[in-house]
């Protein structure tokens, strides 16, 4: 249980770094967030400030989730990414496969989707407040296409592989028949 597994790494980096991003940038705004955040100078950080801070960060990385899939996935699949249909009929039969792809790609994906979403929804924020400085906002800017960029390659990347490994499940004679056919 002490351990950092792949699973638990997936998760960290899914929902508690974007939703810890996006309340440290938040924290310059709220008196409360930033006591969560950060200890007053010359006394020591509290069990009850860590516990509010991270609980308070996987719940907002879930919420900019929600924000991704309802933004980001469908425009990168109006914009190229086909999503394939995928078959779980024989996941039985591959779970750590499965599990692997989805913990090398689509947990890369969701931390690059997520972080943009909580990059944007900051920048428009301190915008519209006037009070973002020229510097961290080009900073912001040249972060965004980065991590658009990123969630594309790795939901393409997750997409190609897990609809390989499924289809070979599925059709273990036709994926065999077709690389014989390519040596």
């Amino acid at each position: 249980m002490n351990e950092l597994s792949a699973h638990n790494f997936g998760l960290l980096i899914s929902y508690l770094l974007p939703g810890f991003a996006y309340l440290t940038g938040l924290a310059q705004h709220s008196f409360v967030t930033d006591n969560w955040m950060w200890s007053p100078v010359g006394s020591a950080p509290t069990v009850g400030g860590f516990l509010y801070a991270t609980l308070a960060s996987v719940g907002v990385g879930l919420l900019l989730s929600t924000l991704r899939w309802l933004l980001l996935d469908g425009l990168h699949h109006r914009t190229g990414v086909r999503r394939p249909r995928l078959d779980f009929g024989g996941l039985e039969n591959c779970v750590t496969a499965y599990s692997l792809i989805t913990d090398h790609h689509y947990s890369y994906y969701k931390f690059y989707g997520n972080s943009l979403v909580a990059v944007i929804t900051l920048s428009v924020t301190e915008f519209a407040r006037r009070s973002i400085s020229p510097t961290r906002l080009i900073f912001l800017l040249m972060l965004m296409p980065v991590l658009f960029l990123g969630s594309r390659d790795t939901l393409k990347k997750y997409y190609a592989r897990a609809h390989q490994l499924l289809e070979a499940q599925a059709n273990p004679i036709s994926v065999k028949k077709s690389d014989n056919e390519t040596s």
